[in-house]
């Protein structure tokens, strides 16, 4: 049975980020009823959404992080289509470089 706590975090309209949905993922993975799983899953497809929404229209600036598997970020936080743009537009034209040729 939910708790009321967890009622209120399933039903916010404020903005949730990543963290909550892997919490809900937990909860969702640990649901003993498939109606409570069901729940889960339908708040994770919002976040995601919501997250996707952000990644397309953000243009606020970043600072691009490079690590051993690639740009670190959150998508809609960090990695944006605004961003991919930027990063994209600097890796072409450092290859036009003649440093690089």
């Amino acid at each position: 049975m939910l708790n009321k706590a967890l009622v209120a975090v399933l039903e916010t309209t404020a903005k949730m980020t990543w963290s909550h949905a892997l919490k809900l993922g937990r909860l969702q993975n640990q649901a003993a009823e498939p109606l409570e799983a069901d729940m889960y899953r339908r708040k994770i497809t919002e976040i995601r959404e919501q997250m996707g929404e952000l990644a397309r229209a953000s243009t606020a600036p970043t600072v691009v992080e490079f690590g051993t598997s690639g740009w670190r970020g959150r998508i809609g936080e960090d990695f944006t289509i605004h961003n991919v743009h930027k990063v994209t537009r600097a890796i072409i034209d450092t290859m036009r470089t003649p440093e690089f040729l």
